[in-house]
């Protein structure tokens, strides 16, 4: 087996490719598949060494050291690095790690390495045995022990999807999601209905229009597009923009009216930025106004639904019954 270097890597082997870029983009094949994927992180057992258990947390962005990641990307790669450890041990795949984040190496990652009975027999612990060990792991492989590898890997995932704490990892999405990144959305009309998408977002469901983040280099118009290509399968053409709202983080947010095909239906899309095995995602339909619980329908009106043809007149049909939602408890 040919050894990469994340970046340089744990068997001491240096070259020119980023094995950490390969594994955010999807082109290094991880043994049991991703354990675990964040907004600025991913976990997953090491690619190159077969020991089951050892572990890489890897960042999304191509950065080198700890210094450079954001205090949101510090507050999640400490949570999963928590979690992963809590995992290794309680399932009693290892009573004892060693963590490694080397400046050296090119692009951020750290080593989450278990102590094994025979790694101690024969080695002792401390970090001066890595490379000893790794090399002897990978020179000592078969087929039985990959599976092993990516056998771990689906008990450790199995693991977070029970364990891993949410409350502060939530907040941090959350306060970007509202405050720091702009956004785009497209609004979306058909018959008097509404194109809503049903998500699971921050603890809890609701409807939202399609929309997400603006990328570097992308104009607000062609992010709503984008957005609506991505998680309807919608092929849209701005007709007018329809509100800009400006956020106390300093970023804002774009709402434009979209047009699309009269033979295309909505499909559930997909989120890039978010994980596969259980995305927010859940449906795409068209909805009428009043299908919409008021909380959700206060954020249609935050976007300049006011100002598309039908619904000013809807507003005004309304009597002037005095009534409030209850609080969510």
């Amino acid at each position: 087996m040919e050894i990469k270097p994340v970046c340089g890597s744990a068997s001491g082997n240096t070259g020119a490719e980023c094995i950490g870029c390969d594994i955010v983009s999807g082109k290094v094949n991880i043994p049991g598949g991703i354990i675990h994927s964040g907004r600025s992180v991913i976990l997953a057992a090491d690619p190159q060494i077969p020991i089951p258990g050892f572990l890489v947390i890897t960042a999304k962005r191509h950065i080198q050291s700890f210094a450079e990641l954001t205090k949101e990307e510090r507050s999640e790669t400490s949570d999963i690095l928590s979690c992963a450890e809590k995992a290794l041990k309680e399932l009693h795949i290892a009573d004892e790690i060693t963590l490694v984040q080397e400046e050296r190496s090119c692009h951020f990652h750290i080593w989450i390495f278990p102590v094994h009975p025979w790694i101690r027999e024969h080695f002792g612990t401390g970090i001066q045995h890595l490379r000893e060990v790794s090399q002897y792991a990978a020179a000592h492989v078969d087929e039985s022990v990959w599976h092993k590898v990516s056998d771990t890997a689906a008990e450790i995932r199995k693991y977070f999807g029970s364990h891993m704490p949410q409350a502060h990892f939530v907040t941090d999405k959350e306060t970007e999601y509202v405050y720091q990144r702009s956004r785009s959305v497209a609004v979306v009309i058909r018959g008097g209905r509404i194109l809503m998408e049903r998500v699971f977002y921050f603890g809890h469901e609701f409807f939202t229009l399609p929309g997400g983040g603006i990328e570097h280099n992308e104009t607000p118009e062609q992010a709503a597009l984008r957005e609506l290509k991505e998680e309807c399968g919608l092929d849209g053409t701005i007709l007018r923009p329809l509100a800009v709202q400006y956020k106390s983080g300093g970023s804002a947010e774009y709402s434009f009216e979209v047009s699309v095909p009269a033979d295309q239906e909505p499909i559930i899309g997909y989120d890039p930025e978010e994980p596969v095995d259980n995305p927010p995602l859940k449906e795409v339909l068209w909805m009428k106004l009043d299908e919409i619980c008021e909380r959700d329908r206060a954020f249609l009106w935050h976007y300049g639904l006011m100002a598309v043809n039908g619904f000013f007149d809807e507003i005004k049909s309304w009597t002037d019954e005095l009534s409030y939602p209850r609080h969510d408890t």
